[in-house]
């Protein structure tokens, strides 16, 4: 049973793997609480600040990604 709290990038890619699939690589656009203490919804202020970065640098390794020729065997073969 798969707990939805506990989902981890290790547990995701063993799940997916189980399940017979493989995402190829994998990238990972974090942010780090700089204090957990503090209970409630919201963004603190130097998570919101970074978040147009954050974003800009999806948009970048999206782009890159899309860039890069095609390298599965199946466009090999075309």
């Amino acid at each position: 049973m798969l707990d939805p709290h506990g989902m981890d990038p290790q547990t995701v890619l063993r799940f997916v793997k189980y399940v017979g699939g493989w995402p190829g690589r994998v990238f990972v656009v974090a942010c780090e609480p700089e204090v957990v203490e503090d209970v409630g919804f919201g963004l603190s202020d130097p998570v919101t600040g970074a978040l147009a970065r954050a974003a800009d640098v999806v948009l970048e390794t999206v782009a890159e990604l899309q860039a890069e020729p095609d390298l599965t065997p199946q466009a090999k073969d075309a």
